[in-house]
């Protein structure tokens, strides 16, 4: 259930109810419709807007780089940057969000032109990395003077594409640290700048980035504890939106998003098990029915737990039982069978499985809807 639709159906139940009155409500609604409309059209286009001044500008600096003094060089930069980010906060205090995040942005990438053109300039020694990761940083420093979701999610964006560098060039280290320490610094600063500036992209950002240094640290080390702690973490995120819910969203603001890719660790987790590791010494079958067997167990308890508020979660346990089963329909089934048998047994499950999802979706959204008029 996306945000939009269940805060307009708690606001039906809370006005059958009497809790509120149609004009609050009319209200409520009325603003809940203009922030959606706001973000799905001038969010996007002032980012996009905000890009392309971006690259105007430093393309236009950069192109009258030579017919300018060193001394106005450097002070070009500053005053772009100052004078960005001054406007961007003072569009935000008049509750502006089209030319502020165009102007943060603007702000930022000069940032990073700045650095790459003054380091051209006075040929300071460095690599691509060590310029990326004073802009990262930089641009994070700026997200929280400024307490800028939209300056905290361009950070750690960079900060991810640095990360790449330093797991895909040898030589591109820090400080002589590598991923494995790096990861979890860029993670937590990225958790600290998400819950400072209140933005829900750079926590979904962090959890992805999380995921994806436990899984190259797995791989690098070949080292199975990675995968145990990853599925810790995720049972953990799982499980504490179901215990404790309300604290859940007061640390993270996303309780249900928490849910979501605690359960993907899980699964994940348990299907690299499946490919990678076998119980039985011998028997590839056993091996694959046994963790098939513990794939779909967890996803009838995913539903049983979360299914009926939290519909992203419900389609990612959808997805994943119908390719377990047709998976090991194909390990079990197609090797007793021929390929035309194979197609029709494949066809017939998915047939039931689409059955039994349209008939569960269905009981969701009808108890949902009671509780709407309760």
């Amino acid at each position: 259930m996306s945000y939009f639709t269940s805060t307009q159906r708690l606001i039906e139940r809370w006005q059958k109810r009497g809790l509120i009155d149609g004009e609050t409500a009319d209200l409520l609604r009325d603003d809940i419709n203009s922030d959606s409309l706001g973000f799905n059209l001038g969010a996007v286009l002032a980012t996009l807007g905000g890009v392309l001044l971006s690259v105007a500008v430093i393309l236009l600096v950069a192109a009258n780089w030579e017919y300018m003094p060193r001394l106005s060089r450097v002070g070009l930069i500053f005053l772009i940057i100052w004078v960005s980010y001054l406007l961007g906060a003072w569009r935000v205090s008049r509750d502006d969000r089209i030319w502020s995040t165009a102007l943060y942005l603007l702000g930022a990438a000069s940032f990073g032109a700045g650095i790459a053109l003054i380091s051209q300039m006075y040929h300071i020694s460095g690599d691509e990395s060590q310029a990326i990761a004073i802009w990262s940083a930089g641009v994070f420093i700026s997200a929280f003077l400024l307490r800028s979701s939209v300056l905290s999610t361009m950070a750690m964006l960079i900060a991810l594409y640095y990360f790449k560098l330093i797991v895909f060039d040898d030589e591109a280290e820090l400080f002589g640290f590598g991923y494995l320490v790096l990861g979890p610094v860029i993670a937590l600063i990225g958790i600290l700048s998400a819950r400072f500036t209140q933005s829900q992209v750079t926590a979904h950002l962090v959890i992805l980035f999380s995921i994806f240094w436990f899984c190259i640290c797995y791989v690098e080390s070949n080292n199975e504890g990675y995968l145990w702690g990853l599925a810790f973490i995720g049972a953990v995120g799982f499980l504490a939106n179901k215990i404790a819910p309300e604290q859940l969203r007061l640390v993270t603001q996303i309780p249900d998003a928490v849910a979501f890719y605690g359960l993907f660790c899980i699964l994940l987790i348990l299907t690299i098990f499946q490919f990678e590791y076998s119980v039985f010494q011998y028997d590839v079958d056993y091996q694959t029915l046994f963790y098939g067997v513990l794939i779909l167990l967890v996803s009838v308890l995913a539903l049983v737990m979360h299914g009926r508020d939290n519909s992203k979660l419900r389609w990612l346990v959808y997805f994943w039982f119908s390719a377990e089963v047709l998976y090991i329909a194909s390990v079990t089934i197609g090797t007793m069978i021929s390929t035309s048998g194979f197609f029709l047994t494949a066809g017939v499950l998915v047939l039931l499985l689409a059955s039994l999802v349209g008939r569960f979706e269905k009981r969701m959204k009808k108890k949902i809807n009671l509780e709407a008029g309760k």
